[in-house]
């Protein structure tokens, strides 16, 4: 029979696992965030230079 050190052990490993998974879904969205951002910036500064060939 387990002892509570080993149950706590148990359910500190699956916090750590569910808390890995959350930084990993965090990390792709602030990936793809990033992306769109630059893409906006890319447009927003070819905008620009377009206007300044006027």
């Amino acid at each position: 029979m387990p002892t509570k050190a080993e149950n706590r052990a148990t359910e500190a490993e699956r916090t750590v696992s569910k808390l890995q998974k959350e930084v990993d879904r965090l990390e792709d969205e602030l990936l793809t965030e990033k992306e769109k951002y630059k893409a906006i910036s890319d447009e927003l500064d070819a905008t620009f230079a377009e206007l300044a060939g006027y």
